[in-house]
């Protein structure tokens, strides 16, 4: 029983962290991120080297696994409140989640409508 109670925790902590993108849809998270977050971060999330030496920052590469542990809502702040560098980016509640499913995508989450991680 201990166990179970157990596993059944964690579960809810993993689900809970990542409840955003499960209502996302991807593609239109990738359209938005076309037109807010690649000209910085790279069509495929990894970062664009250039900006980065431009900017002295480091982009992380949204496809590793260090970046796709953080929560839905780590990722929900970065984009609302901004960064080190990087500014809040006037999105909807809606274009957030879909952005974060669309990241979710490029740590091999599949790229469909209503996906979730």
């Amino acid at each position: 029983y201990i166990v179970t109670f157990t596993l059944a925790i964690l579960t809810l902590f993993a689900v809970s962290g990542n409840a955003l993108a499960a209502g996302g849809d991807p593609q239109a998270g990738k359209a938005v991120f076309d037109r807010k977050c690649k000209v910085c971060h790279a069509p495929d999330g990894r970062g664009n080297p250039a900006i980065a030496k431009v900017m002295n920052v480091v982009l992380p590469d949204m496809s590793s696994k260090e970046f796709q542990v953080k929560t839905d809502d780590a990722i929900k702040k970065q984009l609302t409140d901004g960064g080190v560098k990087m500014r809040p980016q006037g999105l909807t509640d809606q274009e957030i989640t879909d952005v974060i499913a669309f990241v979710r995508s490029l740590g091999g989450a599949p790229l469909i409508s209503g996906s979730s991680r």
